[in-house]
């Protein structure tokens, strides 16, 4: 059988044989097997890595490559140290990202021996004039993913510049991406996101200098900051992440939303605890540790996240999240950009969406757009949940938990992180079960109330009412 090394790239794989394209393709990763794809996600994502983006079970992909005549290994310690010695001296022509990579390798083992920045920048401008920075981020974080320290690897960071004529990293992305085709006005919610995230890197940056520096007021204002990265991780969480689900990706949901979630805990603990200066010192290494988590998210957005997103979302997707995403406000940033684009197709289907119509009920009747002003004008957020757990409807007003309206349509449970998804899903089968006709949540002074609804005994669906009572409480505690 022909062996494949699962800690080798999707495309250094395919480089290697040629027939595990249309393979890929017919279990299940046919994503990855466009050309472009292959050319950016192929040369950072191993098969593994790709199970867990698509939500695949490793061992069913073995087996099914297995039925192909490969045998699957994960290349051992010894060989790729034997490896790294073999190639030491990589002739500078070499043009295999299996040959880059050991030549990366070498620079930074170069650097940390302490050798004149100089010399290694010239080498590396030689080696990676005609290389994508993509690829080499790409090759970064490969390195990252297979244990060697942030530290270590970010030591490249000196010798970019050379190679980028003093552009960023980011402006020469814009620049490859513009190449490929994919030319983003400042509106479209990738480079809203985009925007957001080299702001969010910059107090990083700052953050991790005054830590390096022992500045502790520096860095407790630094991480005070950055703790306003919750709307910018609410924003792709309720408004990419679901909508990949839909599509076949519900890795990203799965592991990025517990990650953010650790590195917004982290960040409020840690801002609790350095406020007190006995305390910094020994948090110093944790303070290093999530602002690092917070640039390798950064990357996984970027280089997973939004390409899987662009590749597959349409239009009309983007023009919703374009909606959502500037209803839910800028993250680090002053304003949000108008994308007309969208705005002329929103502007269109509002117009066609309201008639003169009137729904007519047992008590009366009403137009629509009556109904609809009449339910905007009430004191509580609705969201109504059919019988299938899709959510049809909610309030567009008032909004005391932010809902983007691409939820609509999805199962309330991607609505959710993965740690409320089990609640969720007791409460709405107790409900058709008829064990349970409500349920009331209060979180402070405000109400969250779940009854379940049928018609003539059979269940139709869930309505969720949720209800700010701080006003009553401080009228009753005045009197």
């Amino acid at each position: 059988m022909k062996q494949l090394d699962l800690n080798k790239t999707v495309a250094a794989l395919v480089e290697e044989y040629p027939e595990l394209l249309d393979i890929m393709a017919e279990i299940g990763f046919k994503e990855i097997t466009k050309p472009i794809s292959l050319k950016m996600m192929g040369r950072v994502m191993t098969i593994p890595k790709g199970c867990s983006v698509k939500g695949f079970d490793l061992n069913d992909i073995i087996t099914k490559l297995n039925s192909y005549g490969f045998e699957c290994v994960y290349g051992s310690q010894e060989t790729v140290a034997h490896e790294a010695t073999e190639h030491k001296e990589v002739k500078k022509d070499d043009r295999t990202p299996e040959g880059r990579e050991l030549l990366l390798r070498d620079m930074i083992e170069r650097l940390n021996n302490g050798e004149d920045l100089e010399s290694v920048r010239a080498d590396f401008v030689k080696a990676f004039k005609d290389v994508s920075v993509r690829e080499i981020t790409g090759v970064e974080q490969h390195l990252i993913d297979e244990g060697m320290s942030v530290e270590r690897v970010q030591k490249l960071c000196d010798i970019h510049s050379a190679l980028f004529h003093g552009r960023t990293e980011q402006e020469v992305m814009a620049e490859e991406d513009a190449q490929r085709g994919i030319n983003l006005e400042m509106g479209h919610p990738v480079s809203q996101l985009r925007l957001e995230n080299r702001i969010i890197e910059k107090k990083i940056e700052d953050a991790l200098k005054a830590n390096a520096e022992g500045n502790r007021e520096a860095v407790f204002q630094a991480i005070t900051e950055l703790k306003g990265i919750k709307p910018h991780y609410a924003k792709k969480e309720e408004l990419i992440m679901p909508l990949l689900e839909r599509y076949g990706y519900p890795g990203p949901s799965q592991v990025m939303w517990g990650v953010d979630d650790e590195i917004k805990q982290e960040l409020s603990r840690i801002s609790r605890t350095i406020n007190e200066e006995k305390w910094y010192e020994q948090e110093r290494s944790n303070v290093e540790g999530v602002l690092n988590r917070m640039k390798e998210m950064i990357y996984k957005e970027e280089e997973i996240l939004f390409p899987l997103a662009m590749e597959n979302f349409t239009k009309e997707d983007w023009y919703h999240v374009y909606e959502d995403l500037e209803a839910m406000g800028a993250s680090f940033v002053n304003k949000t950009f108008k994308w007309q684009e969208a705005e002329d197709f929103l502007a269109a289907q509002t117009a066609s969406s309201f008639t003169n119509g009137m729904i007519k009920m047992p008590t009366g009747e009403l137009s629509i757009n009556q109904l609809n002003i009449m339910l905007e004008a009430l004191p509580q957020d609705i969201t109504y949940i059919d019988a299938n757990d899709h959510v049809l409807y909610f309030k567009d007003k008032m909004h005391i938990f932010p809902r983007p309206k691409s939820c609509i349509g999805k199962l309330v449970f991607d609505c959710h992180p993965a740690r409320v998804r089990p609640m969720v899903e007791a409460l709405l089968d107790d409900f058709k079960k008829k064990e349970r006709d409500h349920m009331d949540i209060w979180m402070k002074d405000v109400r969250v109330r779940y009854m379940a609804v049928y018609d003539h005994d059979v269940y139709v669906g869930c309505v969720e009412m949720v209800e700010d009572f701080s006003e009553v409480f401080k009228e009753r505690e005045s009197k």
